[in-house]
């Protein structure tokens, strides 16, 4: 009996593509199991970021974008369904969007403001990386830096938006970014057709993508597995499970740009997480470096760090997988020219 897609898949399909779910021989053999990736480094903006994005402006303000339709236009081609993207009241002006982000969840924001005819200031730390805070700027955002760690900029950028009625959006503590995270599951679901998502394996920064993903696929089955993995040199939710509140963040320098950082006080993902996932695991910079260096010469494809991650969590638990489905998320592709050749080249 196909699973019904939930009203937040249906609500994003206007705006969000699926994306495919790539099947690793490699990995299945050495598990003794069916591995696969699903491919979210083929998003827009080359993360699985776009979906909470998105899903944050589209329910604040309640746009809508009809599917497409088997109709043409007079000249044959294919019409874009239109957007209500209209302010509720004539008086009322479109909404602005406020991010704080090394990377990802501001191109993210940036791009899904753009797409919806919005405007979109993203606060970066003063270490952001310069080539994503160029992309940032080039998908039309006003790119800002503040502070030396990513708590010290949500922070500000939350109190940026509270005072010029803006509307922030977390990377992570914000049930709407979450809920959109988790149309991955959806997707996999129908994906596998008859067969089990046995387990899902991602990597962990703020628990936005585990959080989303596992409360989905633990609604659609309570057999599912879901296992989050961190970086060694970054573990500010694992942390802050084990103590029930956020801790301080003695993070690293790692290779796992995309998850490092610390958790805002208060966030609903460490509650979140510690019901919803199955077990957590870290794995050592090395294991990521040598993993991305595998996964980029095996299938000629470029991820980052975080998605490194995942994978090396998966050959560090391959042992306990045999006979399952298993499902790693590439969480992302956007890693920095040298830093990719430095990784490529030490091996």
């Amino acid at each position: 009996m196909p699973v019904e897609i939930t009203e937040v898949s249906h609500r994003l399909a206007g705006f969000v593509a699926p994306t495919a779910l790539m099947h690793s021989p490699q990995l299945s053999e050495m598990g003794n199991c069916q591995a696969y990736f699903k491919l979210e480094n083929l998003q827009p903006t080359g993360s699985f970021k776009v979906r909470g994005a998105f899903n944050k402006i589209v329910e604040t303000e309640g746009l809508k974008r009809e599917l497409p339709q088997d109709e043409e236009s007079p000249t044959g081609e294919q019409t874009e369904p239109p957007l209500d993207a209209e302010p509720k009241t004539a008086e009322q002006p479109p909404l602005k969007y406020v991010a704080a982000s090394t990377g990802n969840h501001g191109a993210a924001v940036a791009y899904a403001a753009k797409e919806l005819k919005r405007e979109a200031t993203i606060f970066v730390p003063e270490n952001a990386s310069p080539a994503k805070i160029v992309r940032i700027a080039k998908l039309g955002a006003e790119v800002i830096k503040h502070g030396t760690d990513c708590i010290e900029t949500e922070t500000h950028a939350r109190q940026f938006a509270k005072e010029r009625g803006m509307v922030y959006v977390s990377p992570y503590n914000d049930e709407d970014v979450i809920l959109g995270q988790g149309t991955i599951a959806d997707e996999l679901i129908e994906q596998f057709e008859t067969e089990p998502v046995d387990t899902v394996i991602a990597a962990v920064g703020g628990g936005g993508l585990i959080g989303g993903v596992g409360a989905r696929l633990k609604e659609l089955s309570q057999e599912a597995e879901v296992i989050g993995v961190s970086p060694e040199n970054s573990t500010a939710l694992i942390s802050s499970i084990a103590a029930g509140h956020a801790v301080p963040d003695n993070s690293l320098p790692t290779l796992s740009d995309g998850t490092a950082g610390g958790i805002e006080e208060g966030s609903i993902t460490i509650d979140l997480c510690r019901d919803i996932v199955d077990h957590f695991t870290t794995v050592a910079e090395e294991d990521i470096a040598r993993t991305l260096r595998w996964f980029v010469s095996t299938y000629d494809m470029r991820i980052e760090g975080a998605a490194a991650v995942a994978i090396a969590g998966f050959l560090k638990l391959r042992n306990n997988f045999a006979g399952k489905n298993v499902v790693i998320v590439i969480c992302g592709g956007n890693i920095d020219d040298p830093v990719l050749d430095g990784v490529m080249n030490s091996g």
